[in-house]
This record gives structure tokens, sequence and C-alpha cells, in this order.
């Protein structure tokens, strides 16, 4: 087995089961608060640099 099989096997429960978690717990569009902390400590807890962004919204 690849290293990429491994890992997806690794993993892939995992995002199954976060995706869930979301869909139970909406936000609206734009507000999305608490799915974008989940994600970060996601992403920090494997090693991923989360790289601070602005965004503007223009009409």
């Amino acid at each position: 087995m690849s290293q990429i099989e491994s890992l997806k096997d690794e993993i892939l429960p995992r995002i199954i089961e976060l995706r869930h978690q979301f869909h139970q717990n909406p936000e609206l569009s734009n507000q999305e608060f608490q799915t974008t902390k989940k994600i970060k400590q996601i992403l920090t807890g494997w090693g991923i640099t989360i790289v601070p962004t602005t965004w503007i919204q223009v009409y």
C-alpha cells in the first residue's frame, strides 16, 4: 500500500465525521466563525501553517 493510500485510510473517516458535524451545525453565509475556528484547529493539529488573510466585501 502506498503512503498516500495509507494516509487516506487514516484520515478519511475523520474528514467524513467532520463534514457531518459541520452540516449538523450550519452557520449563515459569510458568518462561518465556528466552522472557521474548527478548521483552523484541525489544520494546525496536522502541522499545517495558517496564513492570515484579510477579506474585504465589495458591493
